[in-house]
């Protein structure tokens, strides 16, 4: 379970431009969901997320090939933008995490 909280005076509704419809709605300032994606997407706009980063163990990046890197980067969502060099990939992925 994730629960994602948001700041007080803000809005309930959150909108997936991409996907074109509503991601979310908050209740009391908070949002409790099993979807694994959609945290991390709550989490990548910035909102506190609990539960997980928790529970995911971080592989040693230095260590992947820059093909491994981008499966990880697509299997946890993440848009490495123009990053092709290994040392960018690995810096949209750590930022992403936030580690």
């Amino acid at each position: 379970m994730f629960t994602a909280t948001k700041a007080p005076n803000t809005s309930n509704l959150i909108w997936d431009a991409k996907n074109e419809k509503i991601l979310c709605r908050f209740k009391k300032d908070k949002f409790e969901t099993e979807d694994e994606e959609i945290a991390r997407k709550l989490d990548s706009m910035g909102y506190s997320v609990a539960g997980l980063h928790e529970k995911e163990e971080i592989p040693d990046f230095d260590n992947m090939k820059v093909e491994e890197l981008k499966l990880y980067a697509n299997e946890k969502g993440i848009e490495l933008g123009n990053a092709t060099l290994k040392a960018d990939i690995i810096t949209a992925i750590k930022e992403y995490l936030k580690v």
